[in-house]
């Protein structure tokens, strides 16, 4: 089975202050989801984090190493002045930075070989909101026994 890193990208981003200082809180927390839909009564600008959206795999003969791949989703209200597209993009942008080529994603009994970002790009705006979009693909390897 393939590992969740929902719970370590959230945890990646709310580690990251300059992001959570331009999100909306939540029951307290800045507004990270790891779940479609958002709660109806969350405010924007938030963050949705997808569950992994495709597997493919480069397996040897005797190791399995997936690559997963998550969308982080920045949310946020069309309005005038355009304060939250802006924060939106400027959201998007830091997502990337944060993720891309490092390695700041830990999961039990796999090693993280690379994390590749490709975005932020612009998703269709819904009605009065705006969508940025990072797609991360996340390379791993079971960690040896």
């Amino acid at each position: 089975m393939d590992p969740d890193l929902t719970v370590a990208i959230r945890e990646a981003i709310l580690a990251d202050a300059g992001i959570t200082a331009l999100l909306a809180t939540y029951l307290g927390e800045p507004a990270v989801f790891t779940r479609r839909p958002a709660p109806g009564d969350a405010v924007y600008p938030m963050i949705v984090v997808s569950g992994n959206q495709s597997t493919t795999n480069e397996d040897g003969v005797n190791d399995y190493r997936p690559f997963v791949s998550y969308e982080l989703a920045t949310y946020g209200i069309n309005q005038q002045p355009p304060t939250q597209y802006r924060d939106v993009s400027t959201i998007a942008y830091a997502l990337r930075t944060l993720f891309h080529r490092q390695h700041n994603l830990e999961i039990d009994d796999w090693a993280v070989i690379d994390q590749r970002c490709n975005g932020p790009t612009d998703s269709p705006s819904i009605g009065s909101f705006t969508v940025r979009a990072v797609s991360l693909t996340v390379r791993l390897a079971q960690a040896a026994t």
